[in-house]
């Protein structure tokens, strides 16, 4: 998402293998970014989510905070 700070059509989605969390984002035209995160419990018991609203040039700096937690190795 970063790299495409000027937006991008339809929604972008990220899960992890395990589908206890997930990702997806959307912009808009005028560069205002939604980021849905959801959590599940693995039993199934509960889900917990969080929708943050962004503006698509903070990206960069949100993904540089984020790497040093969560490094990534293919960027």
């Amino acid at each position: 998402m970063a790299e495409s700070w000027k937006g991008w059509e339809g929604e972008k989605v990220w899960s992890a293998l395990d589908g206890e969390l997930s990702l997806s984002a959307t912009t808009t035209s005028l560069g205002h970014v939604t980021l849905r995160i959801e959590m599940v419990d693995p039993s199934g018991n509960f889900r917990l989510y969080a929708i943050l609203g962004l503006e698509a040039g903070q990206l960069e700096k949100i993904f540089k905070n984020v790497s040093h937690v969560f490094p990534l190795n293919d960027r």
